[in-house]
């Protein structure tokens, strides 16, 4: 007997348009530590140091009653070591972040740059699923001539708070282990 497709319980949210786009900087949440088992699969935990950037785009939402702006996130191992993705993400617009010598001083004024406006490459990628990721790809400087953005009604989602407290959780858990 063939069982029937599972129903869906989770809301198809509007995906941010794929291509170059203006994105403010509002807001950093982290550092935080989790667990993390590496290499993948292997089932050794280390402990990391994780930090999520907060983006805010032009592009409005079509799903939220408020047509408030997409938000968007970019999490990363809070690293400057050579083969963390943190500093070549941020290295496209600020490139004390890639040079070695002055790359750890400037993790630690990261949150001078909330405010800043920057072009982010959105791209589309697909999952397991057949679920669409909404991710950004790079971060370049404004063209010439372009206007900084101005954040707009953001507060930090409850979701920010959960993750933070379930990845402490986490963490106490693996080092009573």
């Amino acid at each position: 007997m063939a069982l029937p497709k599972p129903q869906r319980t989770t809301k198809d949210f509007a995906k941010h348009p794929a291509g170059m786009t203006p994105l403010v900087l509002v807001d950093i949440v982290g550092p935080w530590m989790r667990a993390n088992e590496w290499p993948k699969g292997s089932g050794i935990k280390k402990p990391q140091q994780r930090i999520a950037l907060i983006w805010q785009s032009q592009e409005i939402r079509p799903d939220d009653e408020l047509h408030g702006r997409f938000e968007l996130n970019t999490q990363h191992t809070y690293s400057v070591h050579e083969n963390a993705t943190l500093p070549k993400f941020l290295g496209g617009v600020w490139p004390e972040f890639v040079v070695p010598a002055t790359a750890e001083e400037a993790l630690t004024h990261l949150d001078d740059k909330v405010g800043t406006t920057v072009l982010g490459n959105v791209v589309h990628k697909p999952g397991d699923g057949g679920k669409v990721y909404v991710n950004i790809a790079s971060l370049a400087p404004l063209i010439k001539g372009m206007a900084p953005l101005t954040a707009v009604g953001y507060t930090r989602a409850k979701f920010w708070t959960d993750k933070l407290a379930d990845d402490a959780a986490g963490l106490a858990a693996w080092e009573q282990e």
